[in-house]
């Protein structure tokens, strides 16, 4: 939040937000309640150092030191995912050049809640990229610590292992846990508001009311399918407040996640004219896209995954798991999830029973169903990953119980049984690693060494990004003094150290581009009106370039190769 307010005053600056920070961090520490009960004692810290660590808390460590050791240097490349690319990373980087946090007129979306591109914003005005990709793994880590503490606090460290397991076995977290995306962000503060919330519910202390308002805030802040997760709360806490006569308890809930999350909103609703843009454009007006746009939108977005039946609902298990390429996993039928969360989804009614579990049971299925009825990408599936993990894990603790009870009739089984359970549960959760560790070596493979040098980092975005020597080339030779139009090559923005213009939606949308390639009087023309100096076509995408652009008096080729050409449009004296 520091550093979107400082954005707004155009103070993005290394000598100012760093100052700031610290001097935050200062003064929590000094106001720490806990913090005149630190002693600082060689003898005690010893202590601290040498005290026994406990079975399950040590199996826990090592399955995240092996997650880590296998992913550890997967954010240390640079970014070619796409929205990364596109979006995510690109907004960030423009902020950071501009010193503050201007209007993105040609980015695909020039307003959203951007909580997460913050971050990114500080990683780049304190250093680059890859600090900016450290963020996003120290959160995918963050995940698993919280549902051990979850786990352990409600039920049993073994299901924190199995849980933490499950989260960090998955290719799809270890995927999105790596790169510039937001959506782990959004897994992140998502989870901790549930679990603040329900620990609100288990013990009435309000700090945790406090505390799961400013999470859920900061996920509404990070992306809009937080806000399913700020309505099941506040529909939650309207029911403790009549239950207990206390009718401030969804005002506190809503001034915490409002004074978080509104600024973002009004930012959007400012630009745009519509605070939730591009969504409910039929209900707020907004200046941004037009009716086409909007249409074209939605129609993408429904289209993904199964159609929307109860047939479907019943198969999403088997589909979500066997079958998760026709969700746009990004890696094909690739196994994204481990069989094991087949058990969540019977499970959510029996834990609903279950006073302890039923708030997870309610936010599990009603973020699953909200998104099977909406767009079924399986990355936006990832806020509801931790709640299955853990649904999954309690139902295997549970059905261990139940073989222990029917074995108990037999003393010398049972107490075997009781033994070998930690033995079962810690193999398990190692076999559950094993799709996560198998992905991360393929990628670490596929990518080749780590670039360390300029050089090298050239080398690695050439082999992944075609068209990066364009960009490369008018960087060099131009700095940030141009305007581009990259023609089906948007997912180079963030490397355009200009104007970066073209996309599917908005003012300099392709489709008015498109229908004048034949014409190159009124593409000039177009592309003149835009404000562009030079237009880029990514020729794997677009097909060959007409000979009348390589011939005309508007244009002048500057650079070329098998996957684009750049031509520079010809300002009349």
């Amino acid at each position: 939040m520091m550093i979107y307010f400082l954005g707004l005053l155009k103070g993005l600056y290394g000598r100012i937000l760093v100052p700031v920070v610290l001097a935050m961090l200062i003064a929590a520490i000094a106001t720490w309640p806990g913090l005149l009960k630190v002693k600082i004692d060689v003898n005690r810290f010893k202590a601290i150092l040498l005290r026994k660590i406990k079975a399950t808390t040590a199996i826990w460590m090592a399955i995240i030191a092996i997650v880590v050791l296998i992913t550890y240097m997967l954010p240390l490349y640079p970014p070619t995912i796409w929205d990364s690319t596109a979006y995510h990373m690109a907004a960030a980087k423009i902020y950071t050049q501009s010193h503050g946090l201007v209007f993105t007129h040609y980015l695909r979306y020039p307003v959203a809640p951007q909580l997460n591109q913050m971050l990114f914003v500080g990683a780049f005005v304190v250093y680059d990229e890859i600090s900016a990709h450290l963020i996003v793994y120290a959160m995918f880590i963050l995940v698993a610590c919280g549902l051990y503490a979850f786990s352990r606090r409600y039920f049993s460290p073994w299901v924190g292992i199995l849980s933490s397991a499950l989260w960090l076995g998955s290719p799809l977290s270890v995927l999105y846990g790596t790169v510039g995306y937001i959506d782990i962000g959004l897994t992140l503060f998502s989870f901790l508001g549930i679990y603040s919330f329900i620990n609100y519910y288990q013990t009435d202390e309000s700090n945790w009311l406090w505390l799961s308002g400013i999470f859920l805030g900061f996920a509404a802040a990070t992306k809009y399918p937080a806000l399913l997760y700020v309505l099941v709360c506040g529909l939650l806490s309207l029911w403790m407040a009549f239950k207990k006569r206390d009718f401030l308890i969804p005002v506190k809930l809503g001034i915490a996640i409002l004074a978080i999350a509104a600024p973002f909103y009004i930012r959007d609703y400012y630009y745009s004219g519509n605070p939730f843009f591009p969504f409910f454009s039929n209900i707020f007006y907004q200046r941004i896209w037009n009716e086409a746009d909007v249409v074209s939108f939605v129609s993408e977005q429904s289209h993904y995954g199964m159609p929307k039946t109860l047939l479907s609902l019943v198969t999403l298990p088997w589909y979500i798991i066997i079958k998760p390429g026709i969700f746009v996993s990004g890696l094909g039928d690739k196994l994204l999830f481990s069989p094991v969360y087949f058990l969540a989804f019977p499970s959510i009614l029996p834990t609903f029973l279950i006073r302890k579990t039923r708030l997870l049971s309610i936010f599990t299925a009603s973020f699953t169903l909200f998104w099977f009825g909406t767009s079924q990408v399986i990355r936006y599936l990832l806020p509801a990953i931790p709640l299955l993990a853990a649904t999954s894990s309690i139902a295997v603790y549970y059905l261990l119980h139940l073989v222990e009870g029917f074995l108990s009739r037999w003393d010398r089984v049972y107490t075997i049984a009781r033994v070998l359970r930690p033995i079962v549960i810690t193999v398990l959760a190692l076999v559950i690693l094993l799709p996560s560790l198998k992905y991360g070596q393929e990628s670490r493979k596929n990518s080749g060494d780590l670039p360390i040098t300029p050089t090298e980092r050239i080398a690695y975005l050439q082999r992944f990004l075609p068209s990066y020597p364009a960009y490369q080339a008018l960087n060099g030779k131009l700095g940030d003094n141009y305007s581009l139009y990259a023609l089906k090559d948007e997912n180079m923005a963030y490397f355009a150290n200009g104007t970066f213009m073209g996309d599917w939606f908005g003012p300099a949308r392709f489709s008015q581009v498109m229908n004048k390639l034949d014409d190159d009087t009124l593409l000039y023309k177009e592309l003149r009106q835009l404000g562009a100096d030079y237009f880029l076509i990514n020729i794997n995408r677009v097909g060959p370039v007409p000979e009348v652009l390589l011939t005309s008096p508007n244009f002048q080729m500057v650079d070329q190769a098998n996957t684009y050409i750049v031509l520079k449009l010809v300002i009349s004296p």
